[in-house]
């Protein structure tokens, strides 16, 4: 039999029990709450009367104010709910202030006689933070960039509708999948190391790489690519790859097409050039740099007009702006002084025309003509000269056919048969 110290012992553990108990049901994040058969609320927790605030009214212990809980928020009606071990179900809660709350409920009937236990559960971050995550999912989706994303071993774990349209593979088919084998990745640097396994190892990586559709054909990627570090799951790769295959068959032909400009335009013997409309070089060719004895980059840093002879290159900028305000061709025959102040004759031909944007350029060809005009000053100093023999040749001819007639009229009065032809008497 118990002595009376030790059930006065027993009686103090069991109200600091009780108050243990209290205190951690007070505390508790979740709610926890008692309801009967109609789902009357017995005794509640704070956290309970919160979640369960419905068009204003509050929870209550013990005999004060009711609230009944209606089970059709979480789609069930009491009588299935009550009829389980146990029971777990979602529902949506309208807050006096409008607001509203996800809350799971879990119960367990008849805890007691017609006393049913129910832990509430607020889901209210957990579903705005998955109606963010669908959001953005979305937005992906909408993307036309191929985003992609794996976990540590390179294995998808995401795959967006622009990744299949780049790579021609469905989601279904690569998750869980290495990235690299699907793409063909290459390596990196000469290294077997994969496009991947470098941005795992530094971070973060910006490529353009040669990958493969799945049908093979060839297209270059330009990757951005970042290692994100999971919580406790371990590193996660997201890589936005867009397709510049176009853009880079562009830059090949533009860069080809520069090539044979170039080529071309430095087998000229003329002098080519483009001029901005402050008067400095965009471009020169060979026999320009020649020329000048400045190379292209020299040439671009120094003015047309600073090239020029004090004289010449205020004619020089007159001409340009008379160019550019008539907006036509200029075909003119010019005189310069070449190497050791030798003359130099010029054919040039300047035209202005219009590049993006709006600016105005000045284009120029100047072919050097100094021998071809020595040539045509000297063929004709020999026209010239053969006219004014023809003239003496004339001259004498026309005195030789006089002497001529004068004999045969001398041997006509002798007598005597005529020594020229009758042609000449005719004439």
């Amino acid at each position: 039999m118990l002595e009376r110290a030790e059930i006065e012992g027993a009686c103090v553990t069991t109200t600091e029990c009780e108050t243990l108990y209290r205190a951690a049901f007070q505390a508790g994040t979740d709610g926890i709450a008692l309801v009967d058969d109609q789902g009357r609320v017995v005794i509640a927790n704070e956290a309970a009367m919160t979640l369960l605030d419905v068009a204003g009214q509050c929870l209550c212990e013990g005999d004060g104010q009711q609230v009944v809980l209606d089970p059709n928020v979480f789609h069930r009606d009491w009588a299935s709910l009550l009829a389980a071990e146990t029971f777990r179900a979602e529902g949506e809660v309208v807050h006096a202030d409008g607001s509203r709350s996800w809350i799971e409920v879990a119960g367990r009937p008849n805890v007691l006689p017609g006393r049913h236990l129910l832990l509430l559960h607020d889901l209210t971050a957990r579903r705005l933070a998955e109606r963010e995550i669908e959001r953005q999912a979305r937005l992906l989706a909408e993307v036309h960039d191929a985003i992609l994303a794996t976990d540590d071993e390179g294995r998808i774990t995401y795959w967006s509708r622009g990744a299949e349209a780049l790579f021609g593979y469905a989601e279904a088919e690569v998750l869980g999948r290495l990235g690299a084998e699907l793409v063909k990745a290459p390596a990196t640097s000469g290294s077997r190391e994969t496009v991947l396994a470098a941005a795992l190892r530094l971070g973060s990586l910006s490529a353009r790489l040669e990958l493969h559709r799945r049908d093979g054909s060839p297209i270059v990627v330009e990757v951005n690519a970042a290692r994100i570090e999971g919580d406790g799951l371990g590193s996660v790769f997201v890589a936005a790859c867009r397709d510049v295959t176009d853009r880079e068959r562009a830059e090949d032909a533009r860069r080809a097409n520069e090539a044979r400009f170039h080529a071309f335009m430095d087998a000229i013997p003329a002098l080519a050039w483009i001029r901005d409309e402050r008067g400095r070089h965009v471009y020169v060719n060979r026999a320009r740099e020649e020329a000048t004895g400045l190379d292209r980059e020299r040439a671009r840093e120094v003015g047309s007009y600073d090239l020029s002879a004090p004289g010449a290159a205020g004619r020089l900028q007159a001409d340009d702006e008379e160019l550019l305000e008539s907006d036509e061709p200029l075909d003119v025959v010019q005189e310069t002084d070449g190497p050791g102040a030798t003359p130099r004759t010029w054919h040039v031909v300047k035209f202005p025309f219009s590049a993006g944007g709006g600016a105005r350029l000045m284009g120029g060809i100047a072919l050097d003509i100094t021998r071809q005009r020595g040539a045509e000053d000297e063929l004709r100093r020999r026209n010239e000269e053969l006219e004014r023999f023809n003239l003496v040749m004339i001259d004498r001819e026309l005195r030789m056919i006089e002497l001529k007639r004068e004999v045969n009229r001398l041997h006509a009065r002798l007598g005597l048969p005529l020594p020229y032809t009758t042609e000449l008497e005719a004439s």
